[in-house]
């Protein structure tokens, strides 16, 4: 129910809320409610009556599938589908003194979730292995499509579209590398043992029908049973029947814990219930329970045809873990269907599985990995420490050059930007704490050049984020090391079918060529800023864009780089410096391209982008899956353009960006290219032109200047072209005319109207700077990568005056590599 989980019920509804109270509703439901011999018909009765009580609406299409969600809920209990704990917290709200309003939002939010039901995955098909075209990487984010995640059913279609040949089941050597061989591995041995001696392994344990009720019931009497114990220091334990602990064991980390209401879980994008989780144990008890702490995630059903929907319900949660974690390398799960088990791990390549095994004949494998879960460390677990928090606030520590000690530089605690889906870059974005910098987490394309590398290459161009410091925090390949891809079933996800293949592609693939070799890393950028979305004037607006296109030529031109993906999101504009001017900075070259023609050729022919704002003619390639086209910044300068149009129609208005534009980043490629080819050639002055926002009348004919420039006065050229270099110059030249005509008052410099934005407290030290201090800690997770000490563009430095481990006095500045 799309309409409702994003947004709250429509006005319509508020209006007849307060017109018509629940009061006697309410009172007659709790009456009811105490008396009945059986709770759900109590339930029943009100859903039924609150269908009655939306009748007397006007015509509403929402109100209307509001009232059969709510039929068919009543089904749903008739049938013995849901059941009473489902329905506490709505009833709880019912009973209390909790407003109408909220009820009735707590009612859509169930309904929502109690009436979603996946299409079931149909039976596992073998199929030939169809080669991949290796020779192109289509990317873009699943977040670009309009309300992906509205609802449980688009936020599955988006994240298989995601996973599609990025998940891998039965891989080899999965048990020996997470489960045996560790430190833990003989307790959980002597656990097991211990389990069997008990007599616990019998036929009447795991049976055909056994329910979620069942399984949960197991999986809590075991923890009780052999488990409990080492959640708490050695010497105070009594001892067990059960198992017999030793002084060597180690602690346990985790707990066991299940959610029945969709408000028990805190921090995520979405309201989620989950069947079981580990999470971390010196938490304290209670009901409440936050993404943050959830280290280990299962899911269970008793039908073994709804095994595949299971799967796509365990990747939904582990994007909530990814989203309230978002440095978390990768997530163990599992899901537990009939009388099998699966455990998986997902990390920003996909997932990859142990294949099934058979709780009868398998039973030590279940026992053994629940039982190792809760022994993992941070490591183990995927967890990453990087950012760490003192007395409240945030820190990463760095290194530079041959200091001694490392350097705890403060960030703001909340994220100015973060990945909202599993299989991506994972873009991380904190600010310094004195707002000079940017420090970026990235896990990149897989490419062989990361944007570190092309950072290092572009050197200090104007127009173009610069890069301070950085590192590599952590590998993909690290935490696969070991496993064997070559005979895992390969899934394909079509139509809700999971179509496997298996073997190897060809005799020289490697490990590493079944999965993108992302890396993760974090890089300190220069200068910081705001987007530019948030233009104060129609003259602001127009220099940051220009400034880009500038940064962009130079960077083609001198640094050989081609960027690759310009978008909104990937231009900024800094501070303002001391006559107020703010400049126009382009940012993220994660999807760059050396163009100095010593790179692979198959990196020159990649198609990369974000897809509101790529090219006609790349669009029209993926339209007819030809996914090779040789890149050109001619195709970078078309971004520019729809970025400009972009603006030009969202800004300077209170109203959401115009729908006409929501057909050019759809899920299919053909209405994609089909829009866009409509909307800048026939259909231009109708259905962009007329559609700008009054604050950029005045720019409409440089709008139909820069169309002209791309396309020709024919507007029939779409392809790259030789001297498509040339396009640089006459574009610039059309955006300084009216830069000039502002300044001499020709144009008007349109205030865009923006919000006022409140100015963030900021804890200073005595200069007014980042608070840095000195950390007598050791650089965590590798080598650091050295900075030579160059100026600055901005002329800005990190600085840190505080005592070293020798006592005296220490200044580390921060500033921009040198990379010559």
């Amino acid at each position: 129910m799309s309409s409702y989980s994003k947004m709250s019920f429509s006005e319509e509804l508020y209006v007849c809320i307060n017109e018509r109270p629940l009061t006697r509703l309410r009172a007659r439901f709790s009456q009811n409610y105490d008396n009945a011999a059986n709770p759900m018909e109590a339930i029943h009765k009100l859903l039924y009556e609150l269908v009655g009580y939306t009748f007397g609406l006007d015509n509403n299409a929402h109100i209307h599938l509001l009232q059969g969600q709510i039929h068919d809920i009543c089904g749903k209990i008739t049938r013995n589908k849901v059941f009473l704990p489902d329905f506490k917290n709505f009833v709880d709200l019912i009973a209390s003194d909790a407003s109408d309003r909220e009820c009735w939002s707590e009612l859509i939010a169930l309904v929502d979730d109690l009436t979603y039901e996946e299409p079931q995955s149909f039976t596992d098909m073998m199929i030939p292995i169809i080669e991949e075209n290796t020779t192109t990487t289509y990317t873009r984010s699943t977040s670009e499509i309009p309300n992906y995640d509205a609802t449980c059913l688009s936020l599955t279609v988006a994240l298989k579209i995601e996973l599609t040949n990025n998940i891998y089941k039965s891989v080899g050597n999965f048990w020996e590398v997470y489960f045996e061989n560790e430190r833990w591995s003989q307790t959980t041995t002597r656990i097991w043992e211990c389990y069997q001696d008990n007599n616990q392994c019998q036929p009447y344990v795991f049976h055909q029908n056994m329910n979620e009720a069942d399984l949960r019931a197991w999986f809590h009497t075991f923890f009780d049973r052999y488990l409990k114990q080492f959640t708490l220091p050695h010497e105070l334990n009594t001892s067990e029947s059960t198992f017999i602990r030793t002084p060597n064991d180690p602690t346990a980390r985790g707990k066991f814990c299940h959610t029945t209401h969709f408000n028990q879980l805190e921090g995520a994008k979405s309201r989620r219930k989950l069947d079981f989780f580990i999470e971390v144990a010196d938490l304290a008890g209670g009901s409440k329970h936050h993404w943050r702490d959830i280290r280990v995630i299962g899911e269970f059903t008793k039908s073994a045809g709804l095994k595949g929907v299971k799967f796509h319900q365990l990747t939904r949660y582990i994007r909530e873990i990814f989203y309230a974690q978002p440095l978390r390398r990768f997530v163990h799960g599992f899901v537990v269907h009939k009388l099998h088990a699966e455990f998986w791990v997902v990390d920003r390549s996909g997932a990859y599985s142990s294949g099934e095994i058979s709780l009868i004949e398998s039973e030590e494998k279940l026992v053994r990995a629940i039982s190792s879960y809760m022994f993992m460390s941070d490591e183990e677990l995927g967890l990453d420490t990087t950012i760490f928090r003192k007395d409240g606030l945030s820190f990463i520590t760095i290194r530079e050059g041959d200091e001694p000690v490392d350097n705890e530089i403060e960030i703001t605690p909340e994220p100015i930007y973060r990945p909202e889906t599993i299989v991506s870059p994972a873009n991380l974005c904190h600010r310094t704490k004195d707002d000079l910098f940017m420090v970026k987490f990235s896990w990149g394309s897989g490419a062989e050049r990361s944007e570190i590398d092309y950072l290092k290459l572009a050197k200090p161009v104007n127009g173009v984020v610069n890069l301070v410091w950085d590192k590599v925090l952590h590998e993909v390949e690290a935490h696969r090391a070991g496993l064997d891809f070559s005979m895992a079933f390969k899934v394909s996800i079509k139509n809700n079918k999971w179509c496997l293949s298996r073997g190897l592609q060809n005799e020289s693939q490697t490990t590493s060529g079944y999965f993108r070799k992302r890396k993760l890393t974090l890089a300190i950028l220069s200068p910081n800023g705001r987007p530019l979305k948030s233009s104060r004037s129609l003259r602001e607006f127009l220099s940051c864009i220009l400034d880009a296109i500038i940064g962009h030529r130079d960077l083609y031109n001198d640094a050989k780089v081609l960027h690759g993906d310009v978008s909104e999101g990937n231009i900024i504009l800094t501070k303002p410096d001391e006559n107020g001017k703010s400049e126009g900075t382009l940012i993220d070259l994660d999807m760059s391209t050396s163009v100095d023609g010593k790179v692979d050729e198959k990196e020159e022919m990649k198609i990369t982008g974000t897809v509101k704002y790529m090219a006609i003619e790349l669009l029209k390639n993926m339209s007819e899956d030809k996914y090779s086209i040789k890149k050109s910044c001619r195709y970078d300068l078309e971004s520019f353009f729809y970025v400009f149009l972009v603006g030009c129609l969202r800004y300077g208005r209170p109203s959401s960006e115009p729908a006409n534009l929501n057909g050019w980043y759809t899920d299919d490629l053909l209405t994609n290219y089909n829009t866009k080819r409509i909307d800048i050639t026939v259909g231009f002055e109708k259905n962009i032109i007329d559609h700008f926002s009054p604050s950029f009348d005045a720019v409409k004919e440089l709008a139909r200047d820069f169309r002209k420039i791309l396309f020709g006065s024919n507007l029939d050229q779409f392809i790259s072209r030789p001297n498509s270099v040339e396009l640089y110059d006459p574009i610039i030249h059309a955006f300084k005319n009216v830069l000039t005509q502002i300044d001499e008052g020709h144009i008007k410099n349109e205030n865009l109207d923006l919000p006022a934005v409140k100015k963030r407290m900021r804890r200073t030290n005595s200069r007014g700077g980042s608070v840095v201090k000195p950390s007598r800690t050791k650089s965590r997770g590798g080598s650091v990568v050295k900075s030579s000490r160059t100026k600055s563009r901005g002329g800005s430095a990190l600085m840190s005056n505080t005592k070293s481990r020798g006592g005296s006095r220490r200044g580390s500045r921060l500033q921009p590599r040198n990379t010559q």
